[in-house]
């Protein structure tokens, strides 16, 4: 499979439209060996136009709220998907992808929109981007917080229902040992903390995914993911995490449904702690998953391609 991105030769100041999660994704597209030159030999076409703003530059601390705010990465120019797909001068020589946010999806059929949040389950998606590097903890051996979580505690969706909220609440009643924290400096640095944690809790945010899926795996701390409760039209509960058809996520990680919460944290916990071999398998798994899937965006660039690669064969 070989595909051709886009440039600034091709579309006329592209970076004004890029902000700091655009450019990320187009250095680590420029360098793969998937690449051509050549956009007639191409299978696949590349933009890496993205609505992501919440993407920190690098160097920046996550509570520091003036450096958030200018590392926003903003585009300079507004481009919608519609507008995407008329400045894309190959449209019609082939399949071509975009990596907005969410689930809009744009019109042309040439164009797929490849998100790192989806409510469909048989869509290929990418690892949310972590707002922060935290993959200096990944070998820390000492881990002294048996749970943690430091966030925004309640977090309502479209609708009004706080579910991170409900859900923590119901966590801190089944175990008291758990680590809960509001974001504000308070105890430990966000990434000290899960670098000392030996879980980490993964739960929804105003949509079924977080940011912190990628960070709690960089640091080294193994994800309990509580799923979300979110059904499609048929029925069926959604539970769609990045590369789910290629990674078996009960090597590296807990999922848990939210109705399994309390058997899992008053039960559950208790034997995985009493079982110090199974630990060490799954922190190992977590490595190396870490290191070939979630590290980067590099490795979340290559982990897509081949995802794709298998789907076009």
């Amino acid at each position: 499979m070989k595909y051709y991105l886009y440039t600034p030769k091709d579309i006329p100041k592209l970076f004004e439209y890029y902000g700091h999660y655009s450019h990320e994704l187009y250095r680590a597209f420029k360098t793969h060996r998937f690449r051509t030159l050549n956009p007639h030999e191409a299978d696949l076409f590349i933009t890496c136009f993205s609505n992501e703003w919440h993407y920190l530059m690098k160097g920046k601390k996550l509570w520091d709220l003036k450096a958030t705010l200018q590392a926003q990465g903003k585009p300079k120019q507004e481009i919608n998907l519609e507008q995407i797909q008329h400045v894309c001068k190959y449209v019609e020589s082939g399949p071509h992808i975009t990596f907005y946010h969410s689930d809009t999806e744009p019109s042309h059929d040439n164009f797929t929109n490849i998100p790192y949040c989806t409510f469909n389950k048989n869509k290929i998606i990418i690892p949310p981007p972590p707002l922060l590097d935290l993959n200096r903890y990944m070998k820390n051996k000492t881990r002294n917080t048996t749970v943690s979580f430091k966030g925004q505690l309640t977090r309502p969706d479209h609708y009004g229902i706080d579910h991170r909220g409900n859900i923590l609440t119901h966590i801190r009643t089944c175990y008291p040992e758990a680590t809960i924290e509001s974001p504000f400096p308070s105890r430990r640095d966000y990434g000290d903390l899960l670098g000392d944690s030996l879980f980490g809790l993964v739960i929804e945010g105003d949509l079924p995914w977080s940011y912190r899926l990628c960070e709690v795996i960089n640091s080294g701390a193994i994800p309990l993911i509580i799923l979300s409760n979110l059904q499609d039209p048929t029925g069926a509960t959604i539970h769609t995490l990045p590369g789910h058809d290629h990674l078996s996520y009960d090597n590296f990680s807990y999922t848990i449904k939210q109705h399994e919460i309390k058997h899992f944290f008053t039960n559950t916990i208790h034997d995985i702690l009493s079982n110090p071999g199974k630990i060490q398998k799954m922190q190992d798994h977590l490595s190396h998953v870490n290191k070939n899937v979630f590290f980067d965006v590099p490795t979340h660039v290559n982990f897509l391609l081949q995802q794709i690669r298998t789907k076009i064969k």
